[in-house]
């Protein structure tokens, strides 16, 4: 069995769903706002979306860093 994904995907993949979560924030806060839905029914949902929104952002940010690294340390390689 092959690796099923590269380091690139697992990064563009992991944005996709940081700009999925962080929508998902927004519609929340819209309709705490409007009161379509009490806003005290809310807030657990809106708890848990930050969070997640959160946890992506770092998986994401984490992942580029690591991905920049090994980049730099290869053609550091290449050049000496």
């Amino acid at each position: 069995m092959r690796k099923s994904q590269s380091q690139v995907d697992f990064i563009h993949k992991n944005a996709i769903a940081l700009k999925e979560a962080r929508e998902t924030v927004y519609w929340l806060r819209l309709l705490a706002a409007t009161a379509i839905i009490p806003p005290e029914k809310l807030v657990s949902l809106q708890a848990e979306a930050e969070e997640l929104t959160r946890i992506i952002g770092a998986i994401v940010v984490n992942s580029k860093n690591s991905v920049f690294a090994f980049f730099l340390l290869t053609f550091s390689l290449y050049i000496c």
